[in-house]
């Protein structure tokens, strides 16, 4: 079953530009820029879904998936697109995405994250249901 990460806007950065960040440092953790091939410039994490009408964006992903951590990777870029994460939090991300070398995606969140389910983005007209 699907999850829905909704994004909210930060800063300068719209919902979609966050989310679409978002999306794009978690899959540099995995494989950092400078090992990456042209091809890749594009390649993501997660989803990224625009509700049709408000332009607001979420992301599509397990909460429970494990993000791999190349052992080149930086968390910086990732972690700034979370502000609201504390000092503390961003320590023990940190820490963990080095010693175990990879984290859950859940666990980037900060408590004020919401989470969706299929048929709440269905209810409040992200999508329609498919038939």
């Amino acid at each position: 079953m699907a999850h829905y990460v909704l994004i909210l806007p930060e800063g300068f950065l719209s919902s979609e530009s966050r989310a679409r960040q978002i999306s794009r440092e978690l899959y540099n953790l995995t494989r950092p820029l400078q090992l990456q091939e042209p091809y890749e410039h594009h390649y993501k994490f997660a989803d990224v879904i625009l509700h049709p009408d408000t332009g607001d964006a979420a992301l599509m992903v397990n909460p429970r998936e494990v993000i791999n951590v190349h052992e080149q990777a930086t968390l910086e870029r990732l972690t700034a697109l979370f502000p609201e994460l504390t000092e503390d939090v961003r320590f023990n991300l940190t820490s963990m995405a080095w010693q175990l070398r990879s984290f859950t995606f859940q666990s980037i969140l900060p408590p004020t994250a919401t989470i969706r389910d299929e048929a709440y983005m269905v209810e409040n007209g992200w999508f329609t249901p498919e038939k």
